[in-house]
C-alpha cells in the first residue's frame, strides 16, 4: 500500500514504468556512483576491472570412468564468475 499523500497506485506505476524505459534509474545510479568515487578521492570512472573465477581440477586420465567426476560438474552448482570493479 502507498501512503495517503501519493496518487493512485496506477499513476505511480505508470510513472515508474516510464522512467524505467528511459533508464533514468540506471543513469541516477551511475551519477551517484561517480560522485561517491570522486568524494573518496578516486577517478570518477574505474580505469580497470577484473573477473575472478574458480577453477575445478580436471579428472585424472589414469582412473577408470566410474571413479571420475560427473561430466560438466562444477563446484557450487554453476559458473562461479564474480565481476570485480573499482580497483582504482
Amino acid at each position: 500500500m502507498l501512503p495517503h499523500d501519493f496518487p493512485p497506485w496506477q499513476t505511480v506505476y505508470w510513472w515508474f514504468r516510464r522512467l524505467m524505459r528511459r533508464f533514468l534509474f540506471r543513469t541516477l545510479h551511475d551519477v551517484v556512483l561517480m560522485l561517491d568515487r570522486a568524494l573518496a578521492g578516486r577517478q570518477p570512472c574505474p580505469s580497470a576491472g577484473a573477473i575472478d573465477s574458480q577453477t575445478v581440477k580436471a579428472p585424472s586420465v589414469d582412473k577408470p570412468p566410474s571413479l571420475r567426476a560427473a561430466p560438466y560438474a562444477t563446484v557450487g552448482g554453476g559458473m562461479d564468475h564474480q565481476p570485480l570493479s573499482g580497483l582504482v
